[in-house]
């Protein structure tokens, strides 16, 4: 019988996922792009990789009502490792003395360099916290369960990072005039 109810609430955990990776696609693959400023494809390789991760471990889901928090921290850290990776990648090309692919510029190209340049100035924490709360309109309470943090921690990261941002903002702004 307790087999039979394991069964079924795998199920409708199976089914509730299946939802949430259709209605929540295009966010979570907002959510990869901001992290890591790489192409949409690249955006969306990452977000399949999620996918196949969370679908192998969705017995592992404690609580179906955290299931969203609990997809998109798997999207976070994917992207975070991707992130990292390509980082380590491109220095790698600097020194052989190969530089990689520059991204097309959308916009003012002053200005985006600029932004480009202050998020990047972040913590990785910073950066995460900014993206979710700021970016993609996550609460404050949900970007900590996202990524398996306090709020209290939460704040503080989002507190630094948009100090951190005016600082760098107003500094760029002040060199232009």
């Amino acid at each position: 019988m307790a087999r039979t109810r394991t069964l079924g609430a795998l199920t409708g955990l199976s089914l509730a996922f299946e939802r949430l990776a259709s209605d929540e696609r295009e966010r979570a693959i907002r959510v990869a792009w901001q992290l890591t400023r790489a192409d949409r494809a690249t955006a969306e390789e990452i977000v399949q990789e999620s996918l196949f991760k969370a679908a192998q471990r969705l017995d592992r889901v404690r609580d179906p009502h955290r299931l969203e928090a609990w997809f998109f921290r798997i999207v976070a850290r994917t992207a975070l490792s991707h992130h990292r990776r390509r980082n380590v990648r491109d220095r790698i090309l600097r020194v052989l003395g190969t530089q990689p692919a520059t991204r097309e510029v959308v916009g003012d190209p002053i200005l985006r360099a600029t932004i480009e340049d202050a998020m990047q100035s972040l913590t990785e924490a910073q950066r995460v916290v900014f993206v979710l709360v700021h970016l993609q309109g996550f609460t404050l309470a949900e970007a900590a369960e996202i990524r398996g943090r306090s709020v209290g921690t939460m704040k503080s990261h989002l507190h630094r990072a948009l100090e951190a941002l005016r600082t760098r903002l107003d500094a760029s702004r002040e060199e232009s005039t």
